[in-house]
């Protein structure tokens, strides 16, 4: 039978949110006013393709994070705008090697190949997964929910899945 769990996370919105926001407001501005001064005869095609690349930049603002675990597989996503998928990363979770609460000011960067942060970073939910496979340690940063985290243990090793997300 096979084991399938999917996870949806918001983005945070933090600064960078609203001072590209305000940045791309400004920047709308100041087309729609040049065009109607200086571009009278383009205004009619260049402020309809500003409002546009406005929306779609506002778009790609929102992000969202997917979990998703099937027969043993760690797939995580990352979607803009509820219409653009990018894949993160794809792991084995037999190839876990510790889960772990994170703490940004203790995370050794230079040991690890690959960081994946697929979540508030600075959010108390988040947990480090560590994978190993053939001497290269990747990580990911998740908050997985409780059916995410019941699903994760079924498929780590055991010495793993004993104390994973105890802390």
């Amino acid at each position: 039978m096979d084991t399938i769990c999917e996870q949806l996370v918001k983005g945070k919105n933090g600064s960078k949110f609203y001072l590209s926001l305000i940045g791309i407001v400004i920047a709308l501005l100041v087309i729609s006013y040049l065009s109607l001064n200086f571009l009278f005869s383009f205004m009619i095609i260049i402020i309809p393709l500003s409002l546009y690349g406005a929306y779609k930049l506002l778009n790609y603002l929102t992000v969202e994070y997917e979990y998703i675990i099937v027969n043993g597989s760690l797939d995580l996503d990352i979607i803009y705008g509820k219409s653009s998928r990018k894949r993160l990363g794809s792991f084995e979770l037999s190839d876990v090697e510790s889960i772990e609460k994170y703490n940004g000011e203790t995370l050794d960067k230079n040991r690890y190949k690959k960081i994946i942060i697929a979540c508030d970073a600075k959010s108390d939910e988040a947990y480090k997964i560590v994978f190993n496979k053939d001497s290269a340690v990747s990580i990911a940063i998740m908050t997985p929910n409780e059916k995410t985290r019941a699903s994760i243990v079924k498929f780590v090793p055991k010495y793993v899945g004993n104390t994973a997300f105890k802390s």
